[in-house]
């Protein structure tokens, strides 16, 4: 279980400092649709209600939540957890290797496309108990992304 935390921390990360990438990932537009630039790495031990507004607001803007694994192992345990949460998921630990993440959440908001998506390419990242409205803002402000980060912005409130 990854632990949950409160701190956020803004840094924008370069290919080298990711690590290594990957090559068992799916290519071309088929990867670019179920990978998007904008990942948030979550687990089903964060508080249902938190986690269910989250995957809501990820989604709205075409992001992707992003689980280690299975609850337990268990197929049918994680279902089962997956259904009150009424969002779409990955669920896929090496994209948590390539991106080093070790908390939840953790947002992470990558400046460019790419066919893989354990592919280490330029990135913002922020960790911590906050909203995907402050994450975008924070990467606005701060980080390499602020092109990207203004375009979710502007997507999360039309819809919103």
């Amino acid at each position: 279980m990854l632990p949950y935390v409160i701190a956020a921390l803004v840094l924008s990360v370069t290919p080298s400092e990711a690590g290594p990438s990957c090559s068992s990932r799916p290519s071309g537009p088929e990867a670019q649709h179920r990978y998007p630039p904008l990942l948030v790495f979550a687990s089903l031990s964060m508080p249902k209600p938190t986690l269910q507004l989250l995957a809501k607001h990820v989604h709205a803007v075409g992001g992707a939540v992003v689980l280690r694994g299975l609850v337990d192992g268990d197929m049918k345990k994680t279902a089962l957890a997956l259904q009150d949460l009424g969002q779409p998921v990955l669920i896929d630990p090496t994209l948590l290797r390539a991106y080093r993440v070790h908390t939840v959440p953790t947002f992470i908001l990558r400046t460019t496309h790419t066919d893989r998506a354990d592919q280490a390419v330029p990135h913002d990242r922020l960790s911590g108990n906050v909203s995907l409205d402050h994450a975008l803002e924070t990467f606005a402000k701060e980080g390499a992304t602020a092109q990207q980060a203004h375009g979710l912005l502007k997507r999360m409130r039309r819809k919103g």
